[in-house]
């Protein structure tokens, strides 16, 4: 027996979301009219009949975006997320924001949004490669927004230019003639790490120097007392490092820790470089150079892109990458006896 046509079916021949289909069925008066039209030749074309209760059960939950992230209590999501609840918001949507715990409900919270029918995703994973989650992803069936992940789903992304950033900064240490350089980042599972990683050892090889110049710490836990436990025994070798590059939140919060427990004064002892231009980079003393990049406009991007995606006016996916800039503060200065580059 031939199984009927289901809304995903219109969906894909329309060249739209499911959320769209509803949208335009249900005469919603965001879907604009070309979405209407693709809409109502695909449902022509297939003999789409609505169902009438799901279509109820919809429109009580519409206007909807679920937002996941990692650790809603990093500092760099907060503004990322404060910026993308606020455009939400100007177009009438709620932003329903959600704790994967660094991974470990990734699925269940995956599994919630479908079953709630959320109108479109905001996600971060804590591993872009498990299949699992992408086939949540997919299943959830409601436009995603991926933030700073790769994904073999087709949806947008909005990313960060980190293999710039962590090339600029590793280069800039060596220049000053640092030789012995941490670099503390999470795991390579998810895009930023694998970046950062990447545009280190561009850096040291563009340098003509050894990769052995350079330390990687990845961090599948990323908390201020597992990172002050690893730099602290990195820094109680005797050819210790003499800079580090850290990630600007917690694990910056335990790089700074372990640095004090050590004894080393900064910059005089050791110079440190905080990826993202958090609050704790801005005012420790003294100031941490920092990677910087425009997080309220990165939340206000994906938003947009969301909304473009929900409301029909998107094609092809598309990836909006943020540049970054390396901010000059006094954290920095060469180690004793180096020759600059």
């Amino acid at each position: 027996m031939k199984r009927p046509v289901q809304i995903r079916d219109v969906a894909k021949l329309a060249g739209v979301s499911a959320s769209s289909v509803s949208r335009a069925l249900n005469s919603d008066r965001y879907a604009s009219d070309e979405l209407r039209a693709r809409v109502a030749e695909a449902v022509a074309k297939l003999g789409y009949e609505p169902n009438s209760v799901a279509q109820s059960l919809r429109n009580q939950s519409s206007r909807t975006i679920a937002c996941m992230v990692s650790d809603v209590t990093n500092p760099m999501y907060a503004e990322i997320i404060g910026a993308a609840e606020l455009r939400f918001q100007e177009a009438g949507y709620l932003m329903v924001v959600a704790n994967s715990r660094n991974g470990t409900k990734e699925l269940e919270l995956l599994n919630m949004f479908r079953r709630r029918r959320m109108d479109g995703l905001l996600l971060t994973v804590d591993d872009d490669t498990r299949k699992d989650v992408l086939d949540a992803m997919r299943d959830a069936d409601a436009p995603v927004v991926l933030l700073d992940r790769d994904s073999a789903l087709s949806c947008d992304r909005v990313t960060v230019d980190h293999r710039q950033g962590a090339r600029s900064a590793i280069s800039f240490l060596l220049s000053l003639g640092h030789r012995h350089i941490l670099l503390e980042t999470p795991s390579a599972r998810v895009r930023p790490g694998r970046e950062r990683i990447a545009g280190a050892q561009e850096a040291v090889q563009a340098a003509g120097l050894p990769f052995s110049v350079l330390t990687v710490i990845e961090h599948t836990d990323p908390s201020q007392t597992r990172v002050f436990s690893d730099v602290l025994h990195e820094l109680s070798k005797p050819s210790r490092p003499t800079a580090i590059v850290s990630l600007g939140t917690e694990m910056l919060a335990g790089a700074l820790a372990a640095v004090e427990a050590s004894r080393l004064r900064i910059p005089e002892d050791i110079s440190v470089i905080s990826i993202g231009d958090t609050v704790l980079a801005q005012f420790a003393a003294p100031g941490i150079t920092a990677l910087r990049w425009d997080l309220k406009q990165f939340g206000r991007t994906a938003a947009e892109l969301l909304l473009d995606r929900i409301e029909g006016r998107s094609g092809e996916s598309r990836t909006v990458m943020f540049p970054t800039e390396l901010l000059l503060r006094r954290s920095c200065m060469p180690p004793p006896g180096a020759q600059r580059m």
